[in-house]
């Protein structure tokens, strides 16, 4: 049985400084003037930017997932500043999440589904990773191509709305690479390795192969083909 520290030692100021930014950088979507009206007509033009807006509300979605997980995960370590800044993660990717679907709402369009996308539901399933190094290197990937994308919805300036949340959200992105820098530094590679080889293999018992589909690569060089 995991014994958890009941009181905080609270010694890590850099963690604490960006927590402390985080809380009072919230806001509620509500903040939108959801009123005013939709300024793109043709139906065309979207169903485009239902297409360009699928990828950031998937992100916006597995991060809010698998934030979660990072929060138990970092408990075991007794990690309280870091999970303190991952519960204002969470209000981000939350009120994200609603931002997009209120925006999907507005166009009277849904989002592009896995037999349409599959590489960027690949790609989002694969960076979340329960090791929290992974992880958050996954996570930073994430919001750099949302950030990419967002910079230049802002610029285009298609829809006034759209243009308001992409600031906004935009706002929301200073904290997280400075405190994925912070973790990053930090001594915990060991128990990661630890925690990684106590996890049970999936599937299949430790020592054993994987199995390997029919008609893969792999099968064709285990059987010898070229």
């Amino acid at each position: 049985m995991h014994v958890y520290e009941v009181l905080p030692d609270l010694d890590k100021p850099r963690h604490l400084s960006v927590w402390h930014k985080a809380i009072r950088g919230q806001w509620s979507p509500e903040e939108i003037d959801w009123k005013n009206p939709v300024r793109l007509s043709r139906d065309d033009l979207k169903d485009r930017l239902a297409r360009i807006l699928s990828p950031a509300l998937m992100g916006e979605q597995a991060a809010l997932y698998s934030v979660t997980s990072m929060i138990q995960i970092l408990g075991r370590e007794s990690d309280t500043e870091s999970q303190f800044y991952l519960t204002s993660m969470a209000m981000d990717e939350a009120r994200h999440t609603e931002l997009f679907a209120r925006m999907y709402h507005r166009l009277e369009r849904k989002p592009l589904s896995i037999r349409r996308m599959p590489e960027s539901y690949l790609f989002q399933s694969k960076i979340m990773s329960d090791v929290p190094t992974e992880w958050l290197t996954g996570s930073l990937v994430s919001e750099v191509i949302a950030k990419l994308t967002l910079e230049e919805l802002k610029r285009l300036d298609v829809e006034s709305v759209l243009s308001e949340i992409a600031t906004r959200v935009l706002g929301d992105g200073g904290a997280p690479p400075r405190f994925q820098s912070h973790f990053h530094r930090r001594p915990l590679l060991v128990a990661l390795q630890k925690s990684r080889r106590r996890r049970p293999t999936m599937g299949r018992t430790p020592g054993t192969p994987p199995r390997v589909r029919p008609g893969s690569r792999s099968a064709h060089a285990a059987g010898g083909g070229r």
